[in-house]
């Protein structure tokens, strides 16, 4: 951390260095981003820094006010929060360290090489597609000149053609959403569906041979070691109990049928037609959120087993879902807009791949067949003179 000290105790503000008396709150964290924004965007070269806890005074000293651990969060929390708010992504890290006695924190970033950097969405004072830069000790919204000078200084580069990029569904640039069965019904409606007519079963047989032989019959079945007790083998009372907590019971089962099991796999085809790398490559699908489309966050587990055996044995298997969950693509909602969000890398020349590890899992609804939802499919990585996008959509078929 020697560099920082020395910044600390040398160096005064200037396009690439920003002092700020102390950590930025919850409540300035639109400023936070607007000056991450504002150096990301810096006509230089290097590293850019804000360090927390110097105050300037108006005679050129400096005051160092140490900060308290509790003051802030973690680096990977400040990296969300930038992730989830501008665009494209830019690498942010956290860095504490101590001089004179007082301990000092400082945010870094760096590989800012694919400016203009701008809001995703809507965040405090901020709007969407607000851009701002850095010019020596002051922010500046980005003007046309700005963008300009950007993307000569790409073009001279080398940048890749808008046309050497293709995107589109493997089926092409509609996606078949196949609805759920109109007489789907969930575990937890399926299993209501038995107790009810267990419990019918067993009052028409009340009726028919009288409480105590039906007792007499029942007490004569003999109840299984492991596991939970069949519906068939508890009594009408229980049956009635497990029918009021029906919804809690089965709520992993339900949600494991809804979003894993009866989901659509929605992945994207990309093609680099070029003839050099794309670098730095992020996928992302946008489309508005339509009542009955269900799109998955994440891989949903397979519901836990009754006993500790089969649990055991299923430890792999959750493993396996971990992982899953690790290359499955990001899934962020803003008001009626839902993005789905992968980072690819260099997208290599004349080598087609799907741009999601692990496809997205979406579900329709029966009501939903025979529309269709528009889906913008934007392409962004480096050494693109501007974002590739494509026009694709999701039809809404029947089961078949």
């Amino acid at each position: 951390m020697r560099d920082l000290e020395e910044i600390v105790a040398y160096e005064g503000e200037h396009t690439a260095l920003d002092f700020k008396a102390k950590p930025y709150s919850r409540e300035g964290f639109a400023d936070f981003l607007k000056d991450v924004m504002s150096m990301a965007n810096a006509d230089i070269v290097g590293v850019r820094r804000i360090v927390m806890g110097v105050k300037l005074k108006r005679d050129g000293s400096r005051e160092l006010i140490s900060i308290r651990p509790t003051a802030l969060l973690d680096s990977a929390s400040y990296e969300q929060l930038v992730h989830e708010n501008i665009e494209p992504p830019i690498s942010l890290a956290l860095k504490l360290f101590e001089h004179q006695g007082c301990q000092l924190a400082a945010f870094e970033i760096t590989n800012c090489d694919n400016s203009p950097y701008m809001m995703r969405k809507d965040f405090g004072n901020l709007r969407r597609g607000e851009a701002f830069v850095r010019k020596g000790t002051h922010q500046h919204r980005m003007t046309r000149q700005d963008i300009e000078r950007i993307i000569s200084a790409q073009a001279a580069q080398g940048s890749v053609p808008d046309d050497a990029v293709s995107m589109e569904f493997p089926g092409g640039d509609v996606c078949d959403l196949k609805a759920l069965p109109q007489d789907y019904q969930l575990p937890s409606e399926r299993a209501a569906q038995r107790i009810r007519k267990i419990i019918a079963d067993r009052e028409r047989d009340l009726i028919a041979e009288g409480v105590a032989q039906l007792q007499k019959t029942l007490f004569s079945i003999p109840t299984p070691r492991l596991g939970p007790v069949p519906y068939e083998k508890r009594s009408i009372e229980v049956l009635r109990q497990n029918l009021e907590n029906m919804e809690e019971t089965y709520a992993e089962d339900d949600m494991y049928d809804l979003l894993e099991e009866q989901a659509n796999r929605v992945n994207v085809r990309l093609l680099n037609s070029g003839d050099r790398y794309i670098e730095d490559t992020t996928l992302r699908l946008q489309f508005k959120a339509v009542e009955g489309l269900l799109v998955s966050e994440r891989v949903m587990p397979r519901p836990a087993a009754g006993h500790s055996l089969a649990a055991i044995a299923r430890l792999e298997e959750h493993q396996e879902n971990i992982w899953a969950n690790q290359r499955y693509p990001t899934v962020l909602r803003a008001g009626d807009d839902v993005t789905v969000e992968a980072c690819i890398g260099n997208l290599k020349h004349l080598l087609p791949i799907e741009a999601f590890d692990e496809p997205l899992r979406i579900t329709a609804v029966p009501k939903l067949v025979g529309q269709e939802i528009p889906v913008e499919c934007v392409l962004l990585a480096r050494n693109l003179r501007r974002p590739i996008i494509q026009a694709l959509k999701f039809r809404v078929v029947p089961d078949t």
